[in-house]
C-alpha cells in the first residue's frame, strides 16, 4: 500500500515514515533508514522521521549516531 501511494506522490515524506516503520516490523532497518533519510531531504524537521532514524539507529547498533540523531531532533522541538 505504501508503494502504491508512492507512486502516485513520490514527494509523500509521511508515507516514507510509514513504510519505514513498516520495515523495520518486517526486520529490514536498512531499508527503513533510507526511507527515512528520504522523507528528511524532502521536509527537514518532520519530527516523525527524526525520532525514527535515531531509533533505526539504535536498533541497527550505532549508538553514538543514534544519540546524535536524537540530539539533532531536540533542535526542532520547541
Amino acid at each position: 500500500a505504501y508503494d502504491r501511494a508512492l507512486a502516485i506522490d513520490a514527494k509523500a515524506p509521511e508515507v516514507l515514515v510509514c513504510r519505514a516503520e513498516a520495515l523495520v516490523g518486517l526486520g529490514r532497518p536498512a531499508e527503513a533508514l533510507a526511507d527515512l533519510e528520504s522523507a528528511l531531504s524532502l521536509t527537514p524537521g518532520l519530527i516523525p522521521a527524526l525520532l525514527g532514524r535515531a531509533a533505526v539507529l539504535a536498533l541497527m547498533g550505532r549508538p553514538a549516531e543514534a544519540v546524535s540523531a536524537y540530539n539533532e531532533t531536540l533542535r526542532y522541538i520547541p
